[in-house]
C-alpha cells in the first residue's frame, strides 16, 4: 500500500526451489534518509521456515536493553514480532499470516517502530490468511 509521505519503488518479486520452496515480494519506501523494506514471503504451508518464529512467538519473549527492545507482539490476531535499536535507528515489524505467509518490514534511520505499524496496518492481512 502507498505510505502518506513516503515514496514507494516498484515492486519485485522472486521463487526459489530449493532449500526450501517459497516465493517473496519486496517493496522499499524512502523518506528523506528513512528506508522501510516491506517483504511477503508465500512458504506454502511449510512449517520449517516458521519454526524458529513460532517458538519465540508461543512463549511470550521480551528482551530490553538500554538501546531498544525486542517482543513477540500480535497484529490483529495476527501473531509476529517487534524489534528497536534505538543507536542504529533500526526496527522490524514481522507477522506470521495463517502458517503460510511471512510479512516483514524493516526500517533504517526511522524515529520508532510507529511507522512501521502504521504501515502493517494499511496491509490486507486478512487477505492474505483467505488464500488458497
Amino acid at each position: 500500500p502507498d505510505l502518506g509521505g513516503w515514496e514507494k519503488s516498484k515492486a519485485t518479486g522472486e521463487k526459489m526451489s530449493a532449500p526450501i520452496a517459497m516465493s517473496q515480494s519486496e517493496v522499499t519506501y524512502t523518506k528523506d534518509e528513512a528506508r522501510i523494506t516491506a517483504k511477503v514471503v508465500d512458504t506454502g504451508f511449510r512449517q520449517l521456515f516458521f519454526l524458529p518464529y513460532t517458538m519465540m512467538m508461543a512463549v511470550g519473549y521480551e528482551k530490553e536493553t538500554a538501546e531498544g527492545f525486542e517482543k513477540s507482539t500480535m497484529v490483529g490476531t495476527n501473531p509476529g514480532f517487534e524489534k528497536w535499536d534505538e543507536s542504529s535507528k533500526h526496527g522490524e515489524l514481522a507477522v506470521a499470516v495463517n502458517k503460510r505467509f511471512f510479512v516483514n518490514l524493516e526500517g533504517d534511520n526511522i524515529q520508532n517502530t510507529a511507522v512501521l505499524r502504521e504501515l502493517m496496518s494499511k496491509m490486507d492481512l486478512g487477505k492474505l490468511a483467505g488464500m488458497k
